[in-house]
């Protein structure tokens, strides 16, 4: 058994081995962890609410289109902000 000095001059001498591998664990934890939820909740939104809108309809070569195209556009905003063209996001 350790005396209380001997453990708190253990924790001392290897606290920053300790701190390194805290930081390591975290650091991989956040790249696997993927998008934010809030992200995952919002494609899920979407892809629902594309099938939610086609159900039982055939959608013509402009509505398909149309969709295609919003999805590309927001898949090239997050990064940057703007459209593919270089425009303002809000147009």
């Amino acid at each position: 058994m350790l005396s209380e000095e001997e453990r708190t001059a253990l924790a001392v001498r290897n606290k920053p081995a300790v701190e390194a591998i805290v930081d390591r664990l975290q650091s991989e934890t956040a790249a696997r962890r993927g998008p934010p939820p809030q992200v995952v909740q919002a494609m899920e939104n979407l892809v629902t609410a594309v099938r939610l809108r086609l159900r039982g309809r055939t959608a013509d070569e402009i509505q398909i289109h149309a969709v295609a195209a919003a999805s590309n556009v927001a898949a090239q905003r997050p990064r940057n902000g703007r459209p593919p063209d270089g425009g303002d996001a809000g147009s």
